[in-house]
């Protein structure tokens, strides 16, 4: 169903959660980004509310105390993601949800949140495992005793990294230098890091999370063709429908022309059928004035 209609002096604000997140990467064949921005909150805001404010609505909702929630901007990035930028500042949640920016004054650079995804080569699963604070100046080794526990493996497991970076018009998920910092691979807020067990040598089924994604997005194109030629064919079959019922029309009328035909032939072989011949019998007399006026 359509959503309603917008009432007078709100706004829409759309809310996605770290639940928003873990229920979707994983499910119905969806392993790509963050969130489906069609499918989450959205809240109709009048345009007087504070930031702060609301936060007492998404408490309402939700039941995450205001003093509990952090509320993030999402950004639009030049491979047309979206990810989190940057968390609300205090002053930006004084102001109101229709003037809401302001410049943000307690940003932490060397911060950043990643998200992250655990892939298991032996069930070919992806699925997220939560999101991480880390300094852009530490390197991902720091973090893989955090990766480990998250996915509960023993404490020496071997552990690959990679960065899914973009996935249309075709994947582009990066390995990740384990001991190089953060900040020099280009790892940033909003940033996803996909990692998974050290596959066994020789494993020839989605030996990584690159060759799975690969391969769930190629079935995505192929489903997508698929799709396009099955509405083709509905609509084939609907034109079909189409020519069909109009050739039936056509022969009704036909047939009831055929029949109305029919019947006015009928009706005048009755009338035939029905006179009777009248015989004239003229007297001589009658004949000779009648032809007197015609001269041969």
């Amino acid at each position: 169903m359509p959503p309603p209609p917008l009432p007078p002096h709100h706004r829409i604000i759309k809310v996605a959660r770290d639940e928003d997140f873990r229920s979707r990467i994983g499910n119905d064949g969806r392993y790509f980004d963050l969130v489906d921005f069609s499918t989450i909150d959205v809240f109709y805001v009048p345009d007087s509310l504070t930031i702060y404010e609301f936060k007492g609505t998404l408490m309402e909702k939700f039941g995450t105390p205001v003093q509990c929630q952090r509320l993030w901007w999402w950004a639009r990035r030049q491979n047309k993601t979206y990810r989190i930028d940057r968390p609300l500042t205090t002053e930006e949640e004084k102001l109101s949800v229709l003037h809401p920016h302001s410049q943000p004054t307690e940003i932490n650079e060397d911060d950043a949140l990643v998200f992250l995804k655990l892939f298991d080569p032996e069930k070919a699963q992806l699925r997220y495992v939560g999101s991480l604070y880390v300094k852009v100046s530490s390197r991902p080794s720091d973090i893989l005793p955090k990766l480990r526990s998250l996915a509960g493996f023993c404490a020496s497991e071997p552990i690959e990294l990679y960065e899914e970076v973009d996935f249309d018009p075709s994947v582009m998920c990066e390995a990740i230098d384990i001991d190089l910092t953060f900040s020099a691979s280009g790892i940033m807020t909003g940033d996803i890091i996909c990692y998974q067990k050290s596959p066994p040598q020789n494993w020839r089924i989605y030996s990584s999370v690159v060759s799975f994604l690969r391969h769930v997005c190629d079935h995505k194109e192929e489903e997508w063709k698929r799709h396009i030629l099955e509405e083709e064919i509905v609509v084939l079959k609907r034109q079909a429908d189409t020519d069909r019922l109009q050739k039936d029309e056509s022969m009704t009328v036909c047939d009831q022309l055929k029949h109305e035909r029919d019947n006015v032939v009928r009706q005048m072989n009755e009338l035939c059928d029905q006179s009777t011949p009248v015989i004239l019998n003229f007297s001589r007399k009658d004949l000779e004035q009648a032809i007197e006026h015609f001269s041969w």
